[in-house]
């Protein structure tokens, strides 16, 4: 795995991430159950800037969602549409992951789950 470390990697562009649906996936399934979630403003100009930010919502009731019952139809079909991208993707890059490394997500080394 060595050869990894001293690859040249693309950029992806904010744009790109979010319209793709990244940004709403890693809040949806990863954030938001965590109280948490990820903010992008970002300048769509030459440099693709952006501006990150994680809100703390651990304290508010009722937990942070997106609140789909309050969406218009299109705007459902859109988070639908990505939620289905992204979920399509990670199949995909899931079975790449095995074949190549032998799991899925990265173990950390002398971590147990305690239940």
């Amino acid at each position: 795995m060595e050869e990894l470390k001293d690859k040249k990697r693309s950029v992806m562009p904010i744009k790109d991430f979010i319209s793709y649906g990244y940004l709403q996936e890693v809040n949806r399934t990863f954030f938001h159950p965590l109280g948490l979630a990820l903010s992008i403003n970002y300048d769509d100009g030459e440099n693709d800037s952006a501006t990150l930010t994680i809100l703390d919502c651990r304290d508010e009731e009722p937990p942070i969602i997106y609140g789909f019952k309050d969406r218009t139809a299109e705007e459902i079909v859109i988070a639908r549409d990505k939620a289905v991208r992204v979920s399509e993707d990670m199949i995909s890059r899931k079975n790449l992951r095995y074949k190549l490394l032998g799991f899925e997500i990265e173990g950390v080394p002398n971590y147990v789950i305690i239940k």
